[in-house]
């Protein structure tokens, strides 16, 4: 956590308000952290997951309103992703389920870095789109 909040003091003038709130601007940063500390255990040969070095972290709101709310923004979710095309689906899925980066991605589906950046890219504006309309 104290990294996330250095780097967000550090690049804080780069905040754009038009393209995340705080709090997701915030949560990207620390997912990038994350996938960066996991990434250096691989290289030291400790397979040990993030979930199992991070203690649970209890839900802040546990009524049952909330758990209906998140439910059913997962379930819009989940139907935004399916009306991507496959190709932008799959390396959308790879990112933010997976935690693979672009060159990872690109690997795997043995498609140029450029390809998969602007599938992401593409995949995620229609996203915004779909989740925006419902």
């Amino acid at each position: 956590m104290q990294e996330v909040f250095a780097q967000a003091w550090r690049q804080a003038s780069t905040y754009d308000p038009r393209r995340a709130t705080p709090v997701a601007w915030l949560l990207m940063i620390g997912r990038s952290r994350a996938i960066d500390r996991l990434r250096s255990r691989k290289g030291h040969n400790q397979a040990s997951s993030l979930t199992d070095a991070l203690p649970e972290i209890p839900a802040q709101d546990e009524d049952p309103e909330s758990h209906v709310i998140g439910a059913d923004d997962a379930g819009r979710v989940r139907a935004a992703l399916e009306g991507l095309v496959e190709n932008q689906r799959k390396a959308i899925e790879l990112a933010y389920y997976e935690g693979l980066s672009q060159s990872e991605i690109a690997e795997r589906l043995r498609e140029p870095l450029g390809t998969v950046k602007t599938r992401i890219r593409t995949g995620l504006l229609k996203l915004r789109e779909a989740l925006r309309g419902t």
